[in-house]
């Protein structure tokens, strides 16, 4: 368990957050001294508003390449990293999206939603597999569960991580659109400047909203 925990973080988790956070298409949020923490904002950088095509973009290539890689360790036997490279992709790739849009709940809900379905597909392919070893037509397994609540399972765990996928595929441009208005909302800003024809330093005051 801790080995695989190990691998999980490294693989999958951490790389996540590090594209999401750290990406070249984009700038961070400058960091503001705030005098009046709603209103009025000394700040020496202009702020740049997040883009929803990279939040799109990343919430679909990192479950499609983590997914990719995945398969192709474990056609080479590396099943470990193999395993946790695709399934991680899956469950935890599409909120790549709201990682860069900062948004946690978005994040912690989508990841959640996604385990959820993926234990739904595995408890119902374990039913039917052990209503293949069993005998044939509509009948109870060994324990007590029968075929049709094994279909159940497994196809409305599909549809599940299906609808959350694409879900979070296109929340996550609403996410950054929220980001960006809370970000940008009414403020004056005080910014250091310098004035070549006096030749002197001063301060610019600007209001934004």
């Amino acid at each position: 368990m801790i080995r695989f925990t190990i691998h999980f973080l490294l693989i999958i988790f951490i790389p996540t957050l590090v594209v999401a956070q750290y990406n070249p298409l984009t700038t961070s949020p400058p960091t503001n001294t705030h005098i009046d923490e709603n209103f009025i904002h000394f700040s020496t950088e202009e702020f740049k508003p997040k883009k929803e095509g990279v939040a799109f973009l990343l919430s679909a290539a990192v479950p499609t390449m983590s997914f990719i890689a995945g398969q192709a360790l474990l056609k080479n036997d590396v099943n470990m990293p193999g395993a946790v490279l695709a399934t991680g992709g899956i469950i935890i790739g599409p909120s790549a999206g709201n990682m860069y849009a900062e948004n946690s709940k978005a994040v912690g809900k989508g990841i959640v939603t996604r385990a959820i379905a993926g234990g739904m597909i595995t408890v119902g392919g374990y039913m039917g597999i052990l209503n293949q070893l069993s005998h044939g037509g509509v009948r109870k397994d060994p324990d007590g569960f029968n075929e049709i609540t094994a279909m159940a399972l497994f196809f409305g765990g599909a549809g599940l991580l299906v609808y959350s996928t694409f879900y979070d595929l296109f929340n996550s441009m609403k996410n950054v659109r929220k980001y960006n208005t809370e970000k940008q909302s009414a403020k004056f800003t005080f910014s250091p400047t310098y004035f070549p024809k006096e030749k002197a330093p001063g301060i610019s005051v600007s209001l934004s909203f």
